[in-house]
């Protein structure tokens, strides 16, 4: 059944068989398989599966990997990965992530990272979501509201 031609039935193997017959689906060539294999198999077995082609599959492995292994993933080409990676990675990386060309990991970035790199993060940052957490996490109000126009920023990095 592991080699059935069938994706669905392929795909009701990983579901249903032991884990420990889930290293053999690593590389099906159906995505909704392997992403079924990331979500059940051990997570110690998950670095196996970090550079799979499927966005999909990669973050579903961010989600369960060991934090640790997560430096390995933080410029993966699919922002939906790097933005589960910035909510997990350990703190002391985020640095590395302040300027990730995609607004919502800066987003996942700017919620966690040391307070010590705000200030720097929001001279730079032009996204107005980023901002208003930024602007929040600076304040102390985590739901206050910037309106990203020259004078805002200015003035907001004249009170930083």
């Amino acid at each position: 059944m592991i080699g059935d031609l069938d994706w669905i039935t392929r795909l009701r193997v990983a579901q249903q068989s032991e884990v420990d017959r889930l290293p053999e689906m690593m590389g099906d060539p159906s995505v909704e398989v392997r992403w079924e294999v990331a979500r059940r198999i051990p997570s110690d077995q998950l670095p196996k599966m970090m550079q799979d082609s499927n966005w999909r599959v990669r973050r579903e492995v961010a989600k369960r990997v060991d934090p640790s292994r997560l430096p390995k993933m933080m410029h993966d080409e699919s922002a939906a990965v790097r933005r589960q990676v910035a909510e997990r990675i350990p703190i002391s990386y985020l640095p590395e992530m302040l300027e990730d060309g995609g607004w919502s990991v800066r987003c996942r970035v700017a919620k966690r990272i040391d307070a010590k790199y705000l200030s720097s993060m929001l001279i730079v940052e032009t996204n107005p979501e980023v901002l208003e957490i930024l602007k929040g996490r600076l304040t102390g109000t985590e739901n206050s509201c910037l309106v990203a126009d020259n004078a805002t920023l200015h003035e907001v990095n004249n009170w930083a």
